[in-house]
């Protein structure tokens, strides 16, 4: 044995083939284009951009940005779902199929749910700070084109070949992850009342201060449409008294006063709204009454809030019940 050969059988561990490394790096499936990726990763926040704008805040902005806390938290688990249901049924996403894409395994074969689920919950790292600002530099920082949840889960984003078995029921599911995707937005929006969103956000003040203070706005206000009453319920400053007059006149000739007892009927939540005249944002009750007025029967709407530690009404509105059915 030469100097050479000993010292190569030195170097070399026990066990290392050179060629089979080789052969494993040159296996690695090839990395489909960053351009491309990044459109399909575009297509792919269209649906999830309007579960952020159905989950807003009202009066606010769409956006995952903008979103207040719990709604924020909603947004992602919707989202995430999105992605974990559709790669792991047809090994893609709507932004991906659209384009050709896939997602394999080291040995190019459709990942595991284990994977996809890895690759899934690390988004929440890929995605930081904003727009996958993260996993996109580390895609193209690395050899593979791997972000961070590939890279932990061994995943790889390529090119659909015609050997792919692709047709109308793998294009059928996709569109069914994101119908489905924008129907849990919508469902979240609506359900107010003892509602998921209400659970992880609770309101900032208890919500029965607020209904206590509506039945006690009505009763104070509408039998007599006094405006003593109704200036002593706004935020300081936050309504002239010369409008709320106007506003009481107005009224009078439209339902006439309340001739009845008013019973609620149900109310609405709003986190973290904005309200003209008044700094910052607010947790809103908006309670609905069922009343009797001079001019037939009809619904009172209040909007009430808590302004520094006191309840304060913030907007109201009445309709006869021959106006509701009309709308």
């Amino acid at each position: 044995m030469t100097m050479h050969d000993e010292l190569l059988e030195t170097a070399v561990p026990a066990g290392f083939d050179a060629d089979d490394e080789s052969s494993n790096a040159a296996s690695r499936p090839d990395p489909a284009p960053m351009k491309r990726r990044s459109l399909a990763a575009l297509i792919d926040l269209v649906p999830l951009s309007i579960v952020a704008y159905t989950l807003r805040d009202e009066g606010g902005q769409a956006g995952m940005l903008t979103l207040s806390n719990g709604r924020l938290l909603l947004a992602t688990l919707i989202s995430m779902t999105y992605y974990l249901a559709s790669e792991a049924i047809t090994g893609t996403t709507p932004g991906k199929g659209l384009l050709g894409l896939k997602v394999v395994g080291d040995d190019g074969a459709r990942p595991g749910f284990k994977a996809v689920v890895l690759r899934t919950f690390f988004r929440l790292v890929d995605g930081f700070p904003v727009l996958y600002l993260v996993g996109f530099v580390a895609a193209v920082a690395g050899p593979h084109r791997q972000r961070v949840g590939d890279r932990v889960a061994n995943t790889h984003v390529v090119w659909r070949t015609r050997e792919d078995s692709w047709g109308l029921p793998q294009t059928a599911a996709l569109l069914a992850v994101a119908v489905a995707t924008l129907g849990l937005a919508a469902v979240a929006h609506n359900a107010r009342d003892d509602s998921l969103l209400g659970r992880i956000e609770p309101f900032s003040y208890d919500v029965d201060r607020a209904l206590a203070f509506a039945d006690e706005t009505v009763v104070a206000v509408f039998p007599e449409l006094s405006a003593d009453a109704l200036m002593d319920r706004w935020p300081t400053d936050l309504v002239s008294r010369e409008l709320t007059e106007s506003s009481l006149v107005g009224l009078e000739s439209y339902s006439g006063r309340l001739t009845g007892e008013a019973t609620q009927l149900d109310h609405r939540e709003w986190h973290n709204t904005p309200i003209t005249g008044l700094p910052g944002t607010y947790d809103i009750a908006e309670i609905r009454h069922k009343a009797e007025f001079e001019n037939g029967p009809g619904e009172i709407w209040l909007a009430v809030t808590e302004v520094n530690g006191e309840m304060r009404l913030i907007s109201w509105r009445i309709l006869l019940d021959a106006d509701i059915v009309a709308d």
